[in-house]
């Protein structure tokens, strides 16, 4: 065992359409029933921010609920985004080397995402 902590849906908060979703630990197959549970909360909002500050690390499943979030978010005509703020070195490397930096927008910090008026990044 790497005596990293289990990721783990830490806080959310909702503002009207926006939910903000903390997340820590290692994400990966192991914590990917709890993780989607987490993330169903965001059902029917329009911006999605997923704090990922206490991250270390994630996975291709991980990688994969977070597209399929974003899809949801999209679908139906409706012109929802999911923002990822504050991942650690090693999580944006993930990111980028997956080319997922093209689909998602990472911001440094999470005012930064909150404040944020971007639009989606195109599909």
């Amino acid at each position: 065992m790497s005596g990293r902590e289990k990721g783990s849906m830490v806080d959310n908060a909702r503002q009207s359409t926006t939910v903000t979703i903390a997340l820590k630990g290692d994400l990966s197959v192991q914590t990917l029933a709890e993780l989607r549970e987490s993330l169903a909360q965001a059902d029917g909002c329009d911006v999605v921010i997923l704090d990922l500050r206490e991250v270390d690390y994630v996975d291709s499943t991980t990688l994969t609920a977070f597209v399929k979030l974003r899809e949801r978010l999209g679908g139906g005509g409706r012109m929802g985004v999911v923002r990822i703020a504050a991942p650690t070195s090693s999580v944006r490397r993930i990111f980028e080397i997956c080319h997922l930096d093209k689909l998602f927008q990472l911001y440094d910090t999470l005012e930064e995402a909150t404040l944020s008026g971007d639009p989606p990044a195109a599909l």
